[in-house]
């Protein structure tokens, strides 16, 4: 069954439906906050609150938009609330990496995200990271499509960039 279908289910009232989303998302938008530079509890904690938020509003769910851009919209909602709350939130929190092996190359790929613009981590985590399409970042962030075409070409540029430098 397909995201979209069981979205609708969910909006229409079966629980089981509501509980595979949950099941799908939840350590989709839990990486999502760490990659926002979130600690683990934070993170969990953010997941949570994405879900109860999912919960009270999916009756609102149109299936004009794919199910992720939903959930994401409603998960970056949740972020931007928590960081409005939390003035001195630290985005380059170092535990929002510890389930990441620390291996060289993970250590590489975490240092390369860190040297990149907070916006430029976002467009690179909803592209590679998360799978979302231009379309659906462009409807998450409320920006134009081309704009996140060459906001993600740019932000990748920067990465091949410091990559090469690494490696020397």
């Amino acid at each position: 069954m397909t995201e979209r279908v069981l979205a609708l289910l969910a909006k229409n009232g079966n629980n089981e439906a509501l509980e595979e989303l949950i099941s799908i998302y939840y350590q989709k938008l839990y990486a999502y906050f760490q990659y926002r530079g979130m600690s683990a509890e934070t993170s969990e904690d953010l997941t949570q609150e994405t879900f109860l938020k999912l919960i009270k509003s999916i009756k609102k769910y149109q299936a004009r938009a794919a199910f992720a851009t939903y959930i994401y919209v409603i998960a970056n909602s949740v972020f931007l609330d928590y960081c409005k709350k939390k003035k001195d939130v630290q985005l380059k929190d170092e535990s929002a990496f510890e389930n990441v092996e620390s291996n060289s190359h993970n250590e590489t790929i975490r240092y390369v995200l860190d040297e990149l613009e907070e916006i430029e981590q976002l467009y690179i985590v909803y592209y590679f990271y998360q799978g979302l399409t231009y379309r659906e970042i462009a409807r998450i962030t409320k920006t134009p499509v081309s704009t996140i075409k060459t906001r993600v070409k740019k932000a990748l540029e920067k990465c091949k960039k410091m990559l090469e430098d690494v490696e020397k």
